[in-house]
């Protein structure tokens, strides 16, 4: 889509419809398509070549899946997750059972394969593929790998962890590369940083934060950007202080070094704050932001919380400089 501030809800936008699922894979831009309107819901698995701009379908279904989890392209393959319900042969059409699985859709001949079919609403985490296997996580079980390409392939373990070890990650919480898994825990002691071999072993702690419990965590090449909020002070209301977010973003390297990277948006912006979750591209963090207005003594029962400002700007952090640009708002 060439426009920058497009919301891809018009039909004439070649990202038309993108849901919540997607990933970028040697210049093709992979997404959930999802339109709902009266005449019912169509989705598909598509594809979106950014040089020659050709839009394709890679599998349609009737039924909505509901993708809110990872998918990704590796080695020929694209995998995603999907639910549906699937009438029983034999049973009447309402006693349908609920079905879940990842699959995988060869790019080239578009032969769909099933790699794990859960037939109810539990399902693992996808963290990722490498030397030919998709490695996952089981929320209440452990780490597991699959043979990529295959379909139904037995689980290999590579970690068991007990009961609410891991119970509460999420995908975006874990991250694979060059033969390691790695994740972060939050505890009393701060926020430490983890890494298992994909031969399998036990967890190794790489780096810790004593300062700071991470609420949320993004990956990159060289490092791995972690944050949490605090709160500013920036008024009175009904004579109690009135408080905004402000979110403390620090990154560690691989081999352990933590340091600061953004906590105050530079002069000028001191109303304001993050919307919590962002994106890191070189030296840059791409997230959204909330202005407070003009700050005040007192704040009345009429004040609206965003009453001044732009709701909902998209920031563009320099992460050498503090610099901030501000791309479209909303």
């Amino acid at each position: 889509c060439p426009d920058p501030v497009c919301s891809h809800e018009d039909e004439n936008c070649k990202l038309f419809s993108i849901s919540s699922a997607f990933c970028v894979k040697d210049g093709v831009f992979y997404f959930d398509k999802l339109v709902m309107s009266s005449a019912g819901t169509e989705e598909s698995i598509s594809s979106f070549d950014f040089s020659s701009t050709e839009l394709k379908s890679l599998y349609d279904r009737a039924e909505c899946s509901r993708q809110y989890v990872r998918m990704m392209v590796y080695d020929g393959y694209i995998y995603f997750y999907r639910s549906y319900y699937k009438e029983e042969e034999g049973k009447a059409p309402e006693d349908k059972i609920f079905i879940s699985d990842l699959v995988g859709v060869n790019l080239k001949s578009g032969k769909m394969i099933d790699v794990i079919v859960y037939n109810d609403s539990v399902r693992d985490d996808l963290i990722g593929c490498e030397d030919g296997y998709i490695y996952l996580c089981e929320p209440r079980g452990g780490i597991f790998r699959v043979k990529a390409g295959e379909a139904l392939p037995e689980n290999e373990y590579i970690y068991s962890f007990e009961e609410n070890n891991l119970a509460s990650f999420y995908p975006d919480r874990m991250a694979l590369s060059d033969g390691y898994i790695y994740y972060h825990t939050t505890d009393e002691d701060g926020t430490s940083f983890w890494k298992i071999p994909t031969s399998g072993g036990e967890p190794e702690k790489f780096a810790t934060d004593s300062t700071i419990k991470a609420d949320y965590c993004y990956y990159t090449e060289n490092y791995i950007y972690y944050s949490a909020v605090s709160q500013k002070l920036i008024g009175k209301n009904r004579g109690e202080d009135l408080y905004c977010d402000v979110y403390d973003i620090r990154r560690v390297s691989y081999d352990g070094v933590t340091e600061k990277v953004f906590c105050e948006f530079p002069e000028g912006y001191e109303t304001y704050s993050l919307s919590g979750n962002y994106i890191v591209v070189g030296n840059y963090i791409y997230t959204h932001t909330y202005d407070w207005g003009v700050l005040k003594e007192n704040y009345s029962d009429s004040d609206c919380r965003y009453d001044e400002g732009h709701i909902g700007a998209v920031a563009r952090i320099n992460l050498l400089t503090g610099e901030v640009d501000y791309i479209g708002w909303y």
